[in-house]
């Protein structure tokens, strides 16, 4: 994921390898040639992936992949002028339905009028997208029409333009979107 810090800055968020899987950060001035390589391990030595962030005036909000047991799950950490808050580390996601309870990966959150969105992949027989919603943004409600899309789908990001929303997706046949004019579970 890439974010516009401001006019001369952009940070590159991103899962590597080596190590176990860890979430490093590259910046750029110009969103062309990139510089650093990060590692950051919010969680000892258990990997995490997939990272996004959320701007949340001032700060920003984490959400990431991590391993809870055999299954994984989603997690969130507040950054604060540039430094992670470990004792915000929070899980956010605990599927209650049957359809994702193998595990939870990729979050891609919107916030709009005070509500958090959360489309994240969870695996029955394959990766499956659902959506989840929430007031707090650690407490999400599953949608009743999960999975919305199946077939080893994964959710990557999410934009809107004149007033309706892209929601793009990797999956076995390419990159992919769903255009809606509501974020509703619908």
């Amino acid at each position: 994921q890439i974010i516009m810090e401001n006019d001369n800055l952009f940070s590159m968020w991103y899962s590597s390898l080596g190590n176990g899987i860890r979430i490093a950060k590259a910046t750029s001035p110009d969103g062309i040639q990139w510089n650093g390589n990060t590692l950051y391990s919010f969680l000892g030595n258990q990997d995490t992936s997939d990272p996004y962030f959320v701007k949340n005036n001032p700060n920003y909000l984490y959400f990431a992949t991590t391993p809870a047991g055999s299954t994984t799950r989603i997690k969130r950490i507040t950054e604060i002028n540039g430094t992670f808050d470990n004792s915000t580390i929070q899980e956010v996601f605990i599927p209650e339905k049957k359809w994702g309870v193998n595990g939870t990966t990729s979050p891609v959150i919107w916030i709009e009028n005070g509500t958090y969105y959360l489309y994240y992949s969870a695996l029955e027989a394959t990766w499956n997208m659902g959506m989840a919603t929430s007031q707090d943004g650690i407490t999400f409600n599953e949608c009743n029409n999960n999975p919305f899309l199946s077939g080893d789908t994964v959710p990557r990001s999410i934009i809107k333009y004149d007033n309706e929303y892209y929601l793009f997706f990797h999956s076995p046949q390419g990159l992919g979107f769903i255009k809606t004019p509501s974020l509703a579970c619908n």
